[in-house]
């Protein structure tokens, strides 16, 4: 298993660059980004299309990072809240297996239903 996650890692970083091989002039090509609002205009510095498309890639990793941890922390909160529930059950069968046993006297209508 291990030597087949192996290969189709580096079959991915082996399309990616031949992906950035073959589209190297376009990927070079300096854009800005330009905000124009009615009474306010902000235009970035030029950057290569190929820095914008690593940017964006490194901003989703760390967002699915931060998310991956908050669903970690409701795990595993939810399983410590499992284990006091388990506990807090276990106590109550444990005093309930230590109450003496009583028999208690049936009324002839009661024993006629039992049997």
């Amino acid at each position: 298993m291990k030597i087949l996650k192996g290969m189709v890692y580096a079959l991915i970083v082996v399309l990616a660059f031949v992906f950035f091989m073959e589209n190297y002039p376009t990927l070079s090509t300096p854009i800005s980004i330009r905000y124009n609002l009615y009474f306010f205009q902000v235009e970035s510095i030029p950057f290569p299309v190929w820095s914008i498309i690593l940017l964006s890639f490194l901003l989703g990793v760390v967002l699915a990072g931060f998310f991956g941890l908050y669903e970690r922390h409701m795990i595993k909160q939810s399983a410590k809240n499992k284990t006091r529930e388990v506990t807090r059950l276990e106590k109550e069968v444990n005093s309930l297996r230590n109450l003496p046993i009583t028999e208690e006297k049936f009324s002839e209508e009661e024993e006629q239903v039992r049997g």
